[in-house]
């Protein structure tokens, strides 16, 4: 399976295609499939590339804000587990 493209890289290959290359010929060359490229287009298509970056971004700190979540909560239920088993520990003694 062929790594993704950088987002860049796909705005570019859509501006490419939108000014002066067959789609057929573009997708020949970058290895993709004609629906990745619509897909891609359809996802790029208008946006500028400061915007793409925009998006980019924040879906880079959506997913770091969820991985702090889970750690966040995997944290509090160990600590349960650890007061809960102290607790017991102290209730047997």
């Amino acid at each position: 399976m062929k790594p993704s493209l950088a987002d860049e890289q796909i705005t570019a290959k859509i501006k490419k295609q939108e000014v002066d290359e067959k789609t057929d010929d573009l997708c020949r060359r970058h290895e993709i499939s004609q629906g990745t490229f619509y897909r891609y287009k359809s996802k790029y298509g208008g946006m500028a590339q400061q915007q793409i970056q925009v998006l980019a971004t924040g879906l880079k700190e959506q997913r770091e804000d969820r991985i702090s979540c889970v750690l966040f909560i995997g944290v509090q239920i160990i600590c349960n587990e650890y007061c809960a088993a102290i607790a017991i520990a102290m209730h047997t003694s």
